[in-house]
């Protein structure tokens, strides 16, 4: 089972930013067992920036690392079970700079209001987690529709006389009959 997850954290009043977590998690299930195969290649225009930094708390007009105007997801994968053990950095946007920072935070932008409105943040999150969803599960569908097969011997021989053999062999198995739909 696949779970997405963004979370905009509480901020204390004033001109600090909102935290983003964000992630996704594989959780042990039966559709694992089916190695299915997950594509997930897509890309969301963001309505404003998230900023990454290496501070838990960002205040408005501090200097961060960098900065992202979109989200962007190149998956491609047989997912195991794994906790939450994925950069946000990389969950959001693989590019976003040439670091692996073991301590990397996403922040929102700031918004005035109270409390701010974040709607059109929560719109694109909301969009990204269906889209993971529904290709995850079409990939398990995939999966579980290639049912298992039968051991299939093809034997040649270069001399003749056992080639003979071996086809004789091939006669006498049992065949098996292929409904095609």
């Amino acid at each position: 089972m696949l779970k997405v997850r963004f979370t905009i954290m509480s901020k204390k009043r004033g001109n600090f930013l909102p935290r983003l977590v964000a992630f996704r998690e594989i959780v042990e299930g039966e559709d694992l067992e089916l190695s299915p195969r997950f594509i997930f290649q897509r890309e969301y225009e963001l309505p404003d920036k998230i900023y990454f930094s290496k501070t838990e708390e960002v205040k408005c007009g501090q200097i961060v690392c960098t900065s992202i105007q979109r989200l962007l997801f190149d998956i491609k994968e047989s997912p195991k079970a794994q906790a939450n053990n994925e950069n946000i950095k990389s969950f959001l946007n693989m590019r976003a700079c040439g670091q692996n920072c073991s301590t990397c935070y996403a922040f929102l932008e700031h918004r005035a209001g109270d409390p701010p409105d974040y709607s059109d943040y929560i719109a694109v999150f909301e969009q990204v987690a269906r889209d993971m969803i529904e290709t995850y599960n079409e990939a398990v569908e995939r999966a579980y529709n290639s049912g298992p097969t039968e051991r299939i011997d093809i034997v040649f021989s270069s001399n003749p006389l056992n080639q003979i053999e071996t086809e004789e062999e091939l006669k006498t198995k049992p065949s098996r009959k292929l409904k095609v739909n």
